[in-house]
């Protein structure tokens, strides 16, 4: 084998190390990013209910914060890859390696600025990326509102649940048993009875 025959075979698996290695460093950016937003929210959720109470207001609340969360890391993950664009020369400024890194990662895929043929591959790379990492995103958001839907609803019931059996212990029901005025019924008959019966003794 000539050695014009091994070269392209090693740009082929450079391209996939460096790619990979990309890859690689954004889902761990966004596992990260995706921990903070669960944990943030969960910390802070039942403050936000406490303070906007309306369902129609809280949970959109909830999921705009998560929505924002996930874009910054987004922005981070569009960055990386400009960064390393650049650092391998494939652009002179950063503008046009973040305006690539934009198209391609969220596979608009333009096609007016086209990586060098050494390193073509990083593009569809990038592009397999946003794919996965946009879904990844979808499904925390829908989580997200799911879930601040949830915990809604139940707290919801159990407040209904705390005022139905409020009402239900000042409800006036002279007929129960344990009522503060039985005591003062019964011992009003129990006189009525005593003098009913002493009339009767003097009348004897």
């Amino acid at each position: 084998m000539t050695e014009v025959d091994i070269a392209p075979d090693i740009g082929v698996s450079l391209q996939l190390v460096v790619a990979t290695a990309a890859i690689l460093g954004n889902i761990a950016l966004h596992t990260i990013a995706t921990v903070a937003v669960i944990a943030g929210l969960r910390r802070f959720e039942p403050a936000m209910s406490k303070l906007l109470g309306d369902a129609f207001v809280a949970v959109p609340m909830m999921v705009a914060a998560a929505t924002l969360g996930m874009l910054v890391a987004h922005t981070l993950e569009i960055w990386g890859w400009a960064v390393m664009l650049l650092w391998l020369g494939e652009f002179s400024n950063l503008e046009s390696a973040l305006y690539f890194s934009v198209v391609t990662f969220s596979t608009l895929g333009y096609g007016d600025i086209v990586l060098d043929h050494q390193w073509r591959l990083l593009g569809a790379m990038a592009s397999v990326n946003g794919i996965i990492l946009f879904g990844w995103t979808t499904a925390v958001v829908v989580a997200v509102l799911t879930s601040a839907i949830e915990r809604h609803d139940e707290r919801r019931s159990a407040r209904k649940a705390r005022e139905n059996q409020s009402e239900g212990h000042h409800t006036w029901q002279p007929w129960h048993p344990h009522a503060p005025w039985r005591p003062h019924i019964q011992e009003a008959r129990h006189r009525a009875d005593h003098t009913s019966d002493h009339d009767t003794g003097a009348g004897d």
